[in-house]
């Protein structure tokens, strides 16, 4: 009996050790052991099984051990619902979710910030403005107050809903509960502003994060310069561009390719090569995608010639020449 119950003991530890190191697939191999002799797993051995499929994607299989623990007599905790339920609305399984959340009702096992935050972040990505603000009056009635994360995802559904007015409510809502706004939340509100047309409110926003000591990353960037551009200030874009890489923020081809694109739009050619030889300047010349880009634009202007000079001149900066940007100097070449 002392060896049986050594080996039980054994077989569970193992589980349990295998689901912490990802070996999931030698864990389940386990598990069948264990009930192969007639015997099932400890409460904890099914919560790390439960928890380590969910995080692993094989959501199926890891509700038909919840099922298992259930009917051994187990009660599962928070943590484990949240893993399962985490993982059912990453690959949108809404009726398990609504089976997940109904067996935690009749469990008497309450949701906890956690669970609100994932069913919030899976309701705001998908669009469901009415069962994110659902989730949020729960959340409250529960004792749950929102802190910045989840109201920047409040602010992103309003936003995303043509609702801009309402996001910038939230912003005095924020204050009015004393919390300090986050990157996540400074980004969204710009973002809203942008997006809207209220260029001089986002430019406010940044300078408010600035002297908040939130420093803005490139995602901030990135809106401010691509709103400016879109609403046809592109004066503004350009002085956000050299702003940014002052204060040690170097641009991405995203920004980049709006910004020359623009440009090239209103035939500011002189421009385009002073933010060419800046990015240069950086060291940041050396990218067959912007030299793509940048050969495309050309090409559609008429001002692309000398193919193979500028071939010898990429290859002498030590640009590597995809077969990308071999093409698009080709095409850009052909439109001549």
């Amino acid at each position: 009996s002392g060896g049986k119950e050594l080996s039980y003991d054994f077989y569970n530890e193992t589980i349990r050790e295998m689901c912490g190191d990802g070996e999931v697939d030698g864990a389940m191999s386990i598990l069948s052991e264990i009930e192969g002799s007639g015997s099932r797993p400890t409460s904890e051995t099914y919560s790390c099984l439960i928890t380590a499929l969910a995080d692993a994607g094989r959501t199926l299989e890891s509700d038909a051990i919840l099922q298992e623990m259930l009917i051994s007599g187990c009660k599962p905790s928070i943590r484990v619902f949240n893993a399962l339920l985490a993982s059912c609305l990453k690959k949108s399984l809404l009726e398990l979710s609504h089976q997940l959340l109904k067996s935690m009702d009749g469990l008497g096992v309450e949701k906890n910030r956690k669970t609100f935050q994932i069913l919030i972040d899976y309701h705001v990505g998908s669009g469901r403005l009415m069962d994110t603000l659902r989730v949020i009056d729960e959340m409250k009635k529960k004792g749950y107050h929102p802190d910045s994360s989840v109201y920047s995802r409040i602010v992103e559904i309003y936003r995303d809903n043509g609702m801009w007015k309402k996001a910038l409510e939230i912003l005095e809502e924020v204050q009015a509960a004393g919390l300090s706004l986050d990157w996540r939340m400074y980004n969204c509100i710009i973002d809203t502003f942008g997006k809207y047309g209220e260029l001089d409110d986002a430019l406010n926003m940044l300078d408010k994060m600035l002297e908040n000591g939130v420093r803005p990353g490139i995602r901030t960037w990135n809106s401010l310069i691509r709103w400016h551009c879109r609403h046809g200030h592109i004066d503004t874009a350009i002085a956000l561009f050299d702003r940014m890489q002052e204060q040690g923020t170097y641009p991405d081809p995203n920004i980049f390719v709006t910004l020359i694109s623009r440009l090239s739009e209103q035939g500011n050619w002189i421009r385009m090569g002073e933010i060419l030889d800046g990015m240069k300047s950086k060291g940041l010349e050396k990218s067959s995608a912007i030299y793509a880009v940048v050969a495309d634009i050309y090409g559609q202007y008429g001002r692309f010639n000398d193919p193979e000079g500028r071939i010898t001149a990429l290859k002498r900066e030590g640009v590597e020449l995809s077969p990308n940007l071999l093409c698009v100097l080709a095409n850009a070449y052909a439109q001549q």
